[in-house]
């Protein structure tokens, strides 16, 4: 349909930006593919829109909009409970705002989310899968267990 090539030309627009460093022009092209994503109404529609609130998530987290990140990323847990960029995105965005217990969890949740498909199976779909074992490097959701004083 329509609406479905809409959302994978802003789509592309939107990484094309994101990997040029325009975070704002990648917000601007997520946005207008969501729009066209949530006309869809399907359930193929409700993915495509937690894998760009995802996308949009990280510009946010890039121009350091955390709370606007944090928003993105709930969203896209919203639309897809089982998408592990989605709580990737979220630990970051707890993390860059102070809440380092809950991006703990949202980091485990991540991984738990990854897993079916680093067993081959097909729960975590499209690209940029958060590896298992991922972790927010530089912060206290990389390690395994919570630092002391967070317990």
């Amino acid at each position: 349909t329509d609406s479905t090539l809409e959302v994978e030309k802003q789509r592309k627009r939107g990484n094309e930006l994101f990997g040029a460093t325009n975070f704002a022009g990648a917000v601007e092209a997520y946005s207008l593919a969501l729009a066209a994503a949530l006309t869809e109404g399907s359930e193929s529609g409700k993915c495509s829109a937690a894998r760009i609130l995802a996308n949009r998530a990280a510009c946010h987290l890039k121009m350091q909009q955390s709370t606007h990140a944090l928003s993105d990323a709930k969203l896209a847990i919203d639309m897809d409970p089982t998408y592990a960029k989605a709580y990737y995105r979220l630990a970051h965005s707890l993390e860059s705002i102070g809440r380092r217990r809950e991006a703990h969890e949202a980091m485990k949740k991540a991984k738990e989310a990854n897993a079916p498909a680093a067993k081959g199976g097909d729960t975590v779909t499209g690209t940029g899968v958060v590896p298992v074992g991922a972790a927010v490097v530089g912060t206290a959701v990389e390690q395994a267990e919570l630092p002391e004083d967070e317990q």
